[in-house]
């Protein structure tokens, strides 16, 4: 009798998998991330787990807790907000483009990553599965040489003031900035969280 109600049991908890609305994440399935589950469900939401798009949760570094203080201390300053820039020369299919990127986040997970502090003990770093990284374009092949120099030194600098909020992934931006038929200026910015 013990081992068919024990086998009834599993049935049941079977079939309540299986069910289209069941599952969900536990503190469990985030063993680094000193979460209750009511916590948990405040952070991501209660509900199935092919609905949440979470790959993992876990603490920051000791540096990540310096950058995200001093980040939140002086929000506007810009700090760790970093740049990066090429020229790139030929014939740029915008989709591979894209394709490359999304390829290169989902390979690494910092790349997809917000951070959370409000209401928790430890910060915590939320690693999200299938982000989009965000391409803004622009067609600078109306200006001279010198006005595209110039429309490049006020363009990052606004990029760069624009900043992150840092709990909203991905925390990086990218431009293409068209400065002839076969020649782009890419920006890179990312947050050195």
């Amino acid at each position: 009798r013990l081992a068919d109600r024990f086998a009834h049991a599993l049935r049941a908890i079977v079939a309540h998998c299986r069910h289209p609305g069941a599952g969900g994440y536990t503190p469990s399935d985030f063993p680094l991330a000193p979460l209750s589950q009511p916590q948990l469900d405040a952070l991501i939401g209660p509900g199935p787990r092919g609905q949440i798009a979470i790959d993992d949760i876990y603490p920051l570094a000791p540096m990540q807790q310096g950058m995200l203080f001093h980040s939140l201390y002086a929000p506007d300053s810009g700090i760790y907000v970093e740049q990066l820039s090429c020229e790139l020369r030929g014939s740029l299919s915008l989709q591979a483009f894209e394709h490359a990127w999304r390829h290169v986040a989902g390979q690494h997970p910092i790349l997809r990553t917000s951070f959370v502090w409000a209401g928790l003990d430890t910060p915590l770093q939320l690693v999200w599965r299938g982000l989009a990284v965000p391409i803004e374009r622009h067609d600078w092949r109306g200006l001279s040489p010198a006005d595209q120099a110039v429309q490049l030194e006020q363009y990052l600098e606004a990029d760069r003031r624009r900043g992150f909020a840092l709990d909203a992934a991905p925390l990086m931006r990218l431009a293409l900035l068209r400065t002839a038929g076969d020649r782009h200026v890419c920006v890179w910015t990312h947050h050195h969280l």
